[in-house]
């Protein structure tokens, strides 16, 4: 609710970046949201460099950008910006965790029955390949309850994976008591945030999340083809980059092929950003 005409003045222009709202009442940002002017003329302007311009006066850019971007997306979180990423989507980043760590049959992987899809089926893969068990809590009424996330849980048991906003009724998960439980017992926590992240305030450190993974185009209200990971500083030796390309490496334009990977979570991005 808008009270005076300052604030009604800036709702106002706030609509007006969204063309949508000109012929709609749009409310499904938790499928894709409508982008706004600046994203737009952002997009422009990236396509318009590559055709008017000479490839080293807009990769220079485009790595400053990308330092901006990890900075925001870490405070955003409550990380630091070495500890962040750039993918293409959440499910890269819970694909590169889940491919990533060390397993074996003896493992085991909690996760919850009204999970997106993209944060089971990389667990699934890892009983395919591995014989690590996969152990689905069962929902309540569109529910998860902390309580039958952590009874799931068992010596075995290496990573609990979850999102913070489930997909389909928007029920909010207890990170909190979650987290706590997985660090004091050295199980990876793993989290999709993608339901979340810029519409409710987040942050690893109060939630003691390992692992974070979201995508740019819901409440973040950004394009499609852009996400992030967060890894823990600590974790960084623990997860091992399964998509190898030349950006992984420090020297990455070298003849010397010097296979350093990045000290940070940079060493997870094999390739050019979208």
């Amino acid at each position: 609710m808008c009270h005076g005409p300052g604030k009604a003045g800036s709702m106002r222009e706030l609509r007006e970046l969204y063309p949508i709202t000109q012929h709609m009442v749009y409310l499904n940002c938790a499928a894709t949201s409508p982008l706004a002017r600046p994203v737009k003329e952002a997009i422009d302007k990236c396509v318009l460099d590559q055709f008017g311009r000479s490839n080293q006066e807009f990769f220079e850019e485009w790595g400053e950008c990308e330092g901006r971007v990890r900075a925001k997306l870490a405070r955003l979180v409550g990380g630091a910006p070495d500890e962040i990423a750039l993918l293409g989507n959440t499910s890269d980043g819970l694909a590169t965790v889940a491919s990533g760590l060390a397993w074996s049959e003896d493992d085991s992987v909690v996760t919850c029955s009204i999970e997106f899809p993209a944060n089971v089926y990389p667990w699934l893969c890892l009983q395919e390949r591995y014989g690590v068990q996969v152990r689905i809590v069962p929902a309540r009424d569109g529910r998860v309850l902390a309580e039958d996330v952590l009874a799931a849980a068992d010596d075995t048991t290496k990573v609990i994976a979850v999102s913070y906003v489930q997909w389909t009724a928007g029920f909010r998960m207890d990170l909190e008591t979650i987290g706590q439980f997985c660090r004091e017992r050295g199980i990876y926590f793993v989290v999709d945030t993608i339901q979340a992240l810029g519409g409710l305030t987040f942050d690893v450190s109060r939630f003691k999340v390992d692992f974070m993974s979201a995508g740019s185009y819901k409440y973040l209200l950004g394009p499609v083809s852009v996400g992030c990971l967060y890894c823990r500083k600590e974790l960084l030796g623990d997860l091992w980059p399964s998509r190898l390309g030349h950006r992984n490496i420090v020297d990455d334009m070298s003849l010397d092929y010097k296979f350093e990977l990045w000290p940070n979570a940079q060493r997870f991005e094999a390739g050019a950003m979208n």
